[in-house]
């Protein structure tokens, strides 16, 4: 099965764009913002491969059951939220 995945030079490509604002951010003394910049970019990095592990081994099981716990549980939480929030 072809998995339609981001590979090593896709990934390598993003983050040499990334040089580019870093460079000119260092550049200009705004060293804070490099470093909010860096780790926001390792947060990003960190939370999508968790979620794409989990993901995959979601779609793995192929449970029905597991499936409609998680679509309740989504569903609970994001009206547990919109209550919180509204009042």
């Amino acid at each position: 099965m072809n998995e339609g995945g981001v590979g090593l030079i896709q990934l390598s490509l993003f983050y040499g764009i990334l040089i580019l604002p870093l460079a000119l951010l260092w550049w200009l003394g705004l060293r804070q913002l490099v470093r909010g910049l860096i780790v926001g970019v390792a947060r990003m990095t960190l939370q999508l491969g968790l979620i794409g592990i989990y993901l995959k081994f979601l779609f793995d099981q192929d449970s029905l059951w597991l499936n409609v716990f998680w679509l309740l549980a989504s569903g609970f939480w994001s009206w547990l939220r919109l209550l919180i929030y509204t009042f």
